[in-house]
């Protein structure tokens, strides 16, 4: 997990998007945008495990009858 928070820290946008999306849970892959790369950046190494963490477990899924909402 620490090689991909170096990556965050030194690869170019488009790469480590890619990255994340290979690495972080599938149901999770549309989340990832410049716009929360741009958040893990201005973030300390703690937290940036710690968010890295997080998207490794799938969201939270609530399913009612036949239909699913994702929390």
């Amino acid at each position: 997990m620490e090689w991909i928070a170096k990556k965050i820290q030194w690869n170019s946008k488009e790469e480590v998007i890619s990255i994340l999306k290979v690495w972080i849970h599938n149901s999770r892959a549309e989340e990832y945008t410049e716009e929360k790369l741009e958040e893990l950046n201005k973030m300390t190494d703690n937290e940036i495990l710690l968010a890295l963490r997080a998207l490794k477990k799938p969201s939270v899924l609530r399913k009612i009858g036949n239909k699913q909402l994702n929390i």
